[in-house]
């Protein structure tokens, strides 16, 4: 964490620790970490530099987890929906046909139109991101990205 810029590690583990499950899994709290270091913080700082230099940038995190709990919604999980995998891990089930339609629904509609049928990411705004997995409910739900944490007010002003 340290390595990564973070000035107080402590407090940022303790973060790390209310937001997972069980806070004594060190592999858990390791790949909750990471995942925000190398993807969900730049892919946010990301989208809110667009808006702010005057574009449009639409985000979505996808929840759905093709391969179960274990491997979770893992980096790449999204070509599996896209290009119809599915079946290939055992995963062909309803919840995940959902997340797979509304992904590649997305994707054709942003690809035809410049727009995946959600309103432009807003950094400040409540609801920022769209949901893509995770359950029916959750899919296709607005939800904030980053979530407001103690997490994020420790990311927050750290070198992008």
């Amino acid at each position: 964490m340290r390595r990564a810029g973070v000035t107080e590690p402590e407090k940022l583990l303790d973060a790390y620790r209310n937001r997972i499950t069980d806070p004594d899994d060190l592999s858990a709290l390791r790949s909750t970490f990471l995942t925000d270091a190398l993807y969900r913080l730049p892919a946010t700082r990301l989208a809110g530099a667009q808006v702010g230099a005057g574009g449009r940038a639409y985000h979505y995190l996808l929840l759905d987890e093709p391969c179960g709990p274990d491997m979770g919604a893992f980096h790449g999980a999204d070509l599996l929906h896209v290009f119809d995998k599915l079946t290939l891990v055992g995963a062909d089930s309803p919840d995940h046909l959902v997340a797979r339609d509304s992904l590649v629904g997305a994707w054709a509609a942003f690809a035809a139109t410049g727009n995946p049928g959600w309103q432009p990411y807003a950094p400040d705004t409540a609801g920022n991101s769209r949901a893509i997995g995770g359950s029916p409910a959750a899919t296709e739900q607005m939800i904030i990205k980053p979530p407001a944490d103690d997490v994020t007010t420790l990311w927050t002003g750290l070198p992008s």
